[in-house]
């Protein structure tokens, strides 16, 4: 991950974005710190050295309690979940 960038839409800030985004593109490259050390206001220590906790998604949840294969959630893996698309579409 030494060349990502990751943005999670609800939390960019218009300004940060706008006056970092120069930077991201050019020669230098910007570290946690510096990006940091442009804000107003600083944040707790605690906030900026804490450990990536990283983002799940329940996607299986999802896949497996939708309406249409509620009967059928009970078989292993998404089987039930590939049937049921299956046969939506075969229907269709």
């Amino acid at each position: 991950m030494a060349h990502s960038l990751e943005i999670r839409v609800p939390f960019v800030d218009h300004t940060l974005f706008t006056t970092l985004a120069p930077f991201l593109t050019g020669p230098t490259q910007l570290t946690k710190a510096d990006m940091v050390g442009t804000l107003r206001s600083p944040l707790r220590d605690s906030i900026v050295h804490r450990p990536k906790t990283g983002v799940t998604v329940p996607v299986h949840d999802w896949l497996t309690t939708t309406h249409t294969n509620r009967d059928k959630s009970a078989q292993r893996g998404l089987r039930g979940w590939a049937q049921a698309v299956l046969a939506h579409h075969m229907n269709h």
